[in-house]
Formats: structure tokens, C-alpha cells, sequence
């Protein structure tokens, strides 16, 4: 699989961020910080790092 450029992986990030509201509500009610990994794709320790610039707290 070839690595995604620098423009594709901006616009997963810029969609999960978007997606805000969403992925708060998703994580409080016990999703864990993996599945929107793979549904925006962006990796989870970048997700982790919005949870705790957003003030989510992490479980």
C-alpha cells in the first residue's frame, strides 16, 4: 500500500475535525480512539492529542 501524500493525509484531518461533535459524543459513550482511526483515517495518538486539546477527558 503506498503512503498517503501530505495533502491526503491533511484532508483526513481536517474532516475528523469537522466531525468534532461526532467523535466527542462517540468516545464518551465508550468508543474507543482506533475506530475513528480508521474511519477518517488518521492515527490514534494524533486522535488522542485533539481529545486532550478539545479538554475530552481520556480513559
Amino acid at each position: 500500500m503506498p503512503r498517503r501524500t501530505r495533502a491526503e493525509v491533511q484532508a483526513a484531518q481536517d474532516e475528523f475535525i469537522r466531525s468534532r461533535t461526532d467523535v466527542i459524543t462517540r468516545y464518551r459513550d465508550g468508543e474507543s480512539t482506533a475506530s475513528p482511526a480508521r474511519a477518517f483515517p488518521v492515527g490514534h495518538v494524533w486522535i488522542a492529542e485533539r481529545l486532550d486539546e478539545w479538554g475530552v477527558s481520556r480513559r
